[in-house]
């Protein structure tokens, strides 16, 4: 399980390693418990707003790679891919 926290909530992501990649899928909504400096607003930011923009349609996660047309979601050396 991978949580991604927004900025008034968040969503769980399962994360399954197959031979070569990583198959990713939204779980749901859940909540966590703020820690103290380990927040970055830009990347609540961001993950909010792909609330509702393709979050939910996510299948895989891409790690050290440049994003293409297919990235739902965008972070700092990762991004979700529909």
């Amino acid at each position: 399980m991978f949580p991604l926290v927004g900025l008034q909530g968040g969503v769980s992501l399962l994360l399954t390693r197959l031979q070569g990649s990583i198959a990713a899928k939204v779980v749901g909504f859940c909540a966590f418990i703020p820690c103290q400096d380990a927040f970055e607003a830009a990347e609540a930011a961001n993950v909010s707003a792909a609330f509702y923009s393709g979050l939910w349609k996510a299948r895989s996660l891409i790690r050290n790679d440049e994003p293409d047309d297919n990235a739902v979601l965008i972070g700092k050396g990762w991004w979700l891919s529909k």
